[in-house]
């Protein structure tokens, strides 16, 4: 009867799965509830029903679907990671803070948790600790540009332009099509009364399809 039942629950994750990939997520959820009525105990297909319905918008409900993942297994440092992620997009950054938190005693080398933390304490504006758990991340992968065009963000907003320039000019060297860390960048020159380099980071924003950054060159160009 058990194998019965494994085989049975192996094709209803592939099937789940494959509607999750295709973005079915309403019948995914279907199936991964299925799936739990042949084994309640199991935390996977909460976590996966979780994430569904993350991408549905339905934050609060996937809340309560990490929540009861977590229940089951209070290791699954994802669990926690996607918790913190829907608490961010209900504005509880707090509580989202804890979770990241939690994730990284989980696994202290998840450098997207102490990214998203760095985010969430953005938003608090404790851009110091921001700071910190972005270098953090960028520790663990320094390959990423995103979390060095983070790290300038939070420096600009400290007034440390010559630290924002360093983190931007790094992440276009790994990335040399972010827009993001070519606006910030000029953003941070235009402080330090550099306008022509300022100009040029921001035509080049521009030209990489960050339309934020044609504001700017207007501010120059009469």
């Amino acid at each position: 009867m058990e194998n019965d039942n494994s085989e049975i629950i192996s094709s209803l994750l592939n099937k789940a799965i494959s509607k999750f990939n295709s973005g079915d997520f309403e019948d995914a959820i279907q199936d991964f509830k299925k799936i739990i009525k042949i084994n309640p105990k199991l935390s996977t297909p909460y976590l996966n029903i979780g994430t569904c319905r993350s991408n549905l918008g339905d934050f609060e409900g996937a809340i309560k679907e990490f929540s009861r993942a977590i229940q089951l297994n209070d290791e699954n440092e994802i669990a926690y990671s996607n918790r913190g992620a829907a608490k961010s997009n209900l504005g509880d950054f707090k509580g989202a803070i804890e979770d990241y938190g939690k994730a990284i005693e989980i696994n202290p080398n998840d450098s997207y948790a102490y990214f998203n933390m760095g985010i969430a304490k953005s938003f608090l504006e404790e851009y110091k600790g921001a700071i910190d758990d972005y270098r953090k991340a960028i520790e663990i992968n320094p390959n990423d540009s995103t979390f060095l065009t983070n790290s300038g963000v939070a420096k600009l907003k400290l007034g440390d332009f010559e630290g924002s320039i360093q983190d931007n000019t790094t992440a276009i060297k790994i990335n040399p099509n972010n827009a993001y860390a070519f606006c910030n960048r000029g953003i941070a020159k235009e402080f330090l009364g550099d306008f022509d380099g300022a100009i040029v980071d921001w035509e080049k924003s521009s030209e990489l399809g960050h339309k934020e950054a044609d504001k700017f060159i207007k501010k120059y160009s009469s």
